[in-house]
């Protein structure tokens, strides 16, 4: 259960699932040495942060489990030369069920999610819940999303008024459109809400501007 000393073994080297079967390798240069793993089961989180960088260097992602309680902090440059795989990985042994894993963002943001499949990747977009279900009387259908330069809201009313709030919670946009076709360009990348009034009726859903 211990790592050995190995001749010839990789000096400066990167840590990653090369060949994507749940189980890190050593990688240098152009090789690596395989990890031939095995049936435990596994966990990889990738990260986009919106608000935050990109990568979300800084992250800090936990989860719990039957084993107990893991955290990997998301970082760059942790070794010379070659860098390692940027995103979360955990082994889970025999566990099946994640209890909880949560996220907080280098924004200061942080979501949780509670139903999260074993054994493949698990992709956050900063800001887009996919935990979070709004009831559908209360939702509108917001697409694309994310979004680069325009958003559509769907089946919106002629006398719709929209607004549109930052992660603070200010305004930043607001209007009166016909056509649901709203133009995003000068916002800046980051997740908002859509929230939508009319005859007195109030929706609301999330989106992330790119």
């Amino acid at each position: 259960m211990t790592f050995t000393s190995q001749s010839g073994g990789p000096g400066n080297h990167a840590v990653g699932d090369m060949d994507s079967d749940g189980y890190l390798d050593v990688c240098n240069g152009s090789g690596y040495q395989r990890n031939n793993g095995g049936n435990n089961k596994w966990l990889r989180v990738n990260l986009v942060g919106t608000l935050s960088n990109r990568d979300a260097i800084g992250a800090r992602v936990t989860i719990t489990s039957a084993l107990g309680t893991q955290i990997r902090d998301i970082r760059s440059g942790d070794g010379f030369r070659y860098m390692s795989f940027i995103g979360a990985h955990f082994g889970l042994g025999n566990d099946e069920v994640i209890e909880e894993l949560s996220i907080r963002w280098p924004h200061g943001e942080v979501e949780v999610f509670t139903d999260v499949p074993v054994n493949a990747p698990f992709t956050v977009v900063e800001g887009i819940t996919t935990g979070l279900v709004e009831a559908a009387e209360t939702s509108i259908a917001l697409y694309p999303n994310p979004a680069m330069d325009a958003i559509t809201i769907g089946n919106p009313g002629v006398n719709a008024r929209y607004e549109v709030l930052d992660a603070a919670g200010k305004l930043v946009l607001e209007g009166s459109n016909a056509n649901g076709r709203i133009s995003v360009t000068e916002l800046l990348p980051g997740a908002y809400l859509m929230r939508t009034t009319e005859n007195g009726a109030v929706k609301q859903a999330r989106f992330t501007k790119l």
